[in-house]
C-alpha cells in the first residue's frame, strides 16, 4: 500500500454491519448458498458509480467471452452508462445484461441475494470497498482484481483475477460455474472471512486501542 514500513502503522478497513446486512433478507446463511445452487441462470451482480475507473467495461467484455446460460445485472449510475450500454450493443449481448439503474440499499441487498457471484472489476488499489463487504457478508464468492486492497481483503486466489484481464477473469467465472460446490465453499469463506476478521466488533476495539495510543 505504500506504506513506510520504518514507522508504525495499522491499517483499519471500512466498517460495516454484517449483521445488520443479514437480517434484511432474514435467511439463514446456510439456506442462502443452497437457494443460489438452484438457481436456474447463473446470475453475475456488480454495482457502483458507473465511471471509467469501476471497470466496468471490463466486466462487459469478460461476459461476452461467456457460453451458456449467464446473466449480468449492472446496478448503479453515472455518466458511463449510456457508454457501457453501447458497449453490450455492439458485443450482441443485450438479451443478458441489464441495467437496473441506482438503487434504494434493499434494492441492492435483494440483487445480492439473488445473484451467484459478485464482481468487483476495478477500483484504486489503495482502497478498500464497503460493497464488497456487503456481497461478502450474504456469502456471495467476490471476484476482485489483483494488486490492491480487493485483494489484500478477499485473500483467496480462486477470487482473484488479473487486474485489466477480461480472459482471466471469465476464465474465473467459468471456474465458479462449473464447480457448483467449489462456489458454494468459496461462498461460506467469504462469509466467514468478513465476519471473523473484519468485524464491526473487531475493527471498532482496534481503532479505539490505536486512538488510545495516540
Amino acid at each position: 500500500f505504500g506504506l513506510n514500513k520504518k514507522k508504525p502503522h495499522q491499517i483499519i478497513p471500512d466498517f460495516i454491519d454484517s449483521k445488520k446486512v443479514m437480517k434484511l433478507v432474514n435467511i439463514p446463511i446456510s439456506e442462502i448458498i443452497v437457494k443460489r445452487e438452484k438457481n436456474e441462470k447463473f446470475q453475475i451482480y456488480t454495482t457502483g458509480r458507473l465511471i471509467p475507473e469501476k471497470g466496468f467495461d471490463i466486466m462487459i467484455r469478460a461476459f461476452s467471452l461467456l457460453s451458456g446460460d449467464y446473466r449480468l445485472v449492472i446496478g448503479g449510475d453515472g455518466p458511463e452508462r449510456n457508454n457501457l450500454i453501447n458497449l453490450v450493443k455492439e458485443l450482441q449481448i443485450e438479451e443478458k445484461v441489464s441495467f437496473p439503474g441506482w438503487l434504494t440499499y434493499n434494492q441492492m441487498i435483494t440483487h445480492l441475494n439473488q445473484s451467484n457471484i459478485f464482481v468487483l472489476p476495478r477500483w484504486r488499489v489503495e482502497l478498500s470497498s464497503v460493497i464488497l463487504f456487503e456481497a461478502m457478508s450474504l456469502g456471495l464468492p467476490c471476484l476482485v482484481q489483483s494488486g490492491g486492497g480487493l485483494a489484500w481483503l478477499v485473500d483467496n486466489e480462486k477470487l482473484i483475477f488479473e487486474d485489466k484481464n477480461e480472459i482471466d477473469l471469465a476464465k474465473k467465472i467459468e471456474y465458479l460455474h462449473a464447480q457448483k460446490a467449489q462456489c458454494s465453499k468459496l461462498g461460506e469463506y467469504c462469509y466467514n472471512r468478513i465476519n471473523e476478521e473484519f468485524g464491526i466488533e473487531k475493527l471498532a476495539s482496534e481503532l479505539e486501542s490505536i486512538l488510545i495510543r495516540i
